[in-house]
């Protein structure tokens, strides 16, 4: 799949690792991005993943890399919706909230719930 042209690319690299247990405490919380000391972009990914649908594990790393392209444009003070949005714009797919508030490409929820850390 390929990201949508109207996208300006800047050079983007992104580590990905899985994480410890003790990094997800909550139920719904199945990755993370940041950037780490020396500058670079982590998205780090919870075991759950491997228990996750496929439209899950797309729609949760599209989020996270939406992530990192916030942070790459210098925009850190960025919503959690905003990045479903840029997600949306780069992969021209909706994300949507399953019955558990996991993003997904199939139906469901949309936009995100605001009951959702925002």
């Amino acid at each position: 799949m390929m990201l949508n042209r109207s996208i300006a690319p800047k050079r983007l690299i992104v580590n990905i690792r899985e994480g410890f247990e003790d990094e997800f405490p909550n139920y719904r919380d199945y990755a993370y991005t940041y950037i780490d000391e020396d500058g670079e972009y982590i998205i780090v990914y919870s075991k759950k993943m491997y228990q996750a649908t496929d439209p899950s594990i797309r729609a949760l790393m599209r989020h996270e890399m939406a992530h990192a392209l916030h942070f790459l444009n210098d925009n850190d003070d960025h919503s959690e919706q905003e990045t479903d949005d840029l997600a949306e714009q780069a992969w021209g797919d909706r994300i949507y909230y399953d019955e558990d508030d996991i993003q997904t490409l199939e139906h469901g929820k949309y936009p995100r719930p605001l009951y959702l850390h925002q």
